[in-house]
């Protein structure tokens, strides 16, 4: 996973997808936990995108539905 810096402007478009299902309690590892802090970064984008199914880019035969 590469890190991106959420002091750029929003993808506001990110945004405007439908969620496709409930996400009920969230968990994190402490090791998920310590890339984010050591990227600045925060959960809410990546939590957004499985929400909705972006999967961002994946070869074709790494994607499963």
């Amino acid at each position: 996973m590469t890190a991106t810096s959420h002091t750029a402007m929003p993808n506001y478009a990110l945004w405007q997808r439908p969620p496709l299902f409930n996400l009920g309690e969230i968990y994190a590892t402490p090791g998920a936990m310590a890339f984010l802090q050591e990227n600045d970064l925060t959960p809410y984008e990546f939590l957004h995108r499985h929400h909705t199914g972006d999967r961002g880019d994946l070869d074709p035969e790494d994607i499963r539905d």
